[in-house]
């Protein structure tokens, strides 16, 4: 028999830890990547321009975004909806608003 729409998602499911790993490995490498081009501009060439200054607010703007989506897997990020409840609902929407500006900023 196919799940219905109504079906509940099994109780305990998250995908947080998941979603920790992905942030941590991805703030390491993204940081790790930037210090060595930003070592190799400052240092080595003695060339550090405005393309370095832009991409050390970026990676700034990065780790934000990956803090307060840590944050939001407090409040439930990495869960099914139905397993949110109301006393995290309302803080979880508050700390999800914040980092949505984050990228369109790193975009721009």
């Amino acid at each position: 028999m196919a799940p219905s729409i109504q079906d509940e998602p099994p109780q305990g499911e998250s995908r947080a830890p998941a979603l920790i790993a992905v942030l941590t490995l991805g703030c390491v490498f993204a940081n790790a990547i930037f210090f060595m081009r930003m070592y190799a501009r400052a240092v080595l060439l003695r060339a550090f321009g405005r393309d370095d200054a832009v991409m050390a607010f970026c990676i700034f703007l990065v780790v934000a975004l990956s803090i307060t989506m840590g944050i939001e897997v407090q409040y439930g990020l990495g869960q099914h909806q139905s397993a949110y409840t109301d006393d995290y609902y309302v803080p979880y929407m508050k700390v999800s608003d914040e980092p949505s500006s984050f990228p369109y900023a790193a975009y721009t």
